[in-house]
């Protein structure tokens, strides 16, 4: 039998099997909560370029293909993954690690400075990127990717879709505002959509929990600029960036964009606290926090949580944005309710939303 303790050469890293010529570290669920305990997990990405011997003192798995990712990720909830062109690594940059065949030890802290870190969800063999997008017409944008909150100027917003659009990874932006047009040809189609009619009139949303007609969101400007969404007759542009959920999940390697209505998913997620007198988190900050405290004590996977909580309504909405995402691709409560007639989003599974919906199309 083999001494994997011995010391011998590293591959050099033209092997066949490595995909985009990258290399890819994980970090498995059992990895994460450990990391979540130490309140660690959302400065990764920090301490990835404050500290580069982060890595040196935790049990990261390297990875030499998307294949051999796949396959630890299946059966785990969501992981961290770092990426690192294998191009500019050179053999005394990492180790064969002493307890897993087949893969290495990150050792070099300057080539860490320039590695990718995010996080991913698996869904049908396939890695996906998610991010969580809050635009805004006058106001930066909002994002969140699993690990840190960052902004867009609004006339940047276009460019930084387009960067996405040609990454090679599979991804899914999950958008907070319409993303589809009302149904053709009937009253109304270019202002509300049965979506939102739902809401307002069957379900009722609180005061506070704001579901307006989608032509009367102040962000479809910046929305229809950096997507190309929604399309609305016969001038629209068929070449856009990304391509739209509007009727099920991702289809294809692609690149990917789901409307969310994260104040809806807010109130469906915690309505069940009648404790709740103001759902009013918009601008208020006492409210948001209240929100944000049941979520994460009763509402959300450890894995998930981030380890500071938002500064502002903008950071929760693309946080939620985010979770909707991931929870929507791992199959955990998150459906996408309605289709590209009726105007659809991502909202948590609850109140028999789906045949309610339903019937209340059926009946217009």
């Amino acid at each position: 039998m083999e001494n994997r303790n011995e010391s011998k050469a590293v591959p050099a890293f033209t092997w066949d099997n490595l995909e985009d010529k990258s290399w890819w570290y994980g970090l498995s669920r059992e990895d994460l909560q450990s990391v979540q305990d130490n309140n660690e997990l959302g400065n990764v990405a920090n301490e990835l370029k404050d500290d580069p011997s982060w890595y040196k003192r935790r049990v990261i798995r390297c990875f030499p293909s998307r294949e051999l990712v796949k396959k630890s990720l299946r059966e785990k909830s969501c992981f961290v993954l770092l990426r690192i062109d294998s191009t500019k690594l050179q053999e005394s940059d990492w180790k064969s690690h002493p307890d897993d065949t087949g893969e290495y030890r990150f050792v070099s802290g300057e080539v860490a400075k320039n590695a990718r870190l995010f996080s991913v969800a698996m869904n049908a063999g396939r890695l996906f990127r998610v991010i969580g997008i809050d635009p805004a017409p006058k106001n930066p944008a909002t994002i969140y990717d699993g690990l840190n909150w960052t902004t867009e100027k609004a006339e940047n917003l276009p460019a930084y879709i387009d960067s996405l659009s040609k990454c090679d990874d599979d991804l899914l932006v999950c958008w907070d505002a319409p993303l589809t047009p009302g149904q053709p040809e009937i009253n109304d189609c270019y202002y509300i959509r049965p979506i939102e009619s739902f809401f307002q009139n069957r379900i009722k949303t609180p005061k506070g929990i704001s579901v307006l007609p989608y032509a009367g969101c102040p962000h479809w400007a910046v929305t229809r600029a950096a997507v190309g969404l929604p399309k609305m007759g016969r001038f629209d542009c068929q070449n856009i960036p990304l391509n739209l959920c509007a009727t099920g999940m991702p289809v294809g390697k692609w690149k990917h964009i789901v409307e969310v209505h994260p104040a809806v998913a807010i109130w469906l997620w915690c309505k069940s606290y009648n404790t709740i007198n103001n759902w009013n988190y918009k601008g208020n900050g006492d409210n948001r926090r209240n929100l944000w405290k049941i979520m994460m004590e009763d509402r959300i996977n450890n894995i998930l949580k981030p380890s500071n909580a938002p500064a502002n309504d903008d950071e929760f909405d693309a946080y939620v944005a985010w979770l909707l995402g991931i929870r929507w691709l791992m199959g955990q409560g998150v459906i996408l309710l309605g289709n590209a007639d009726t105007g659809s989003f991502l909202v948590p599974c609850a109140d028999n939303l789906q045949n309610n919906f339903k019937n209340f199309v059926e009946n217009r």
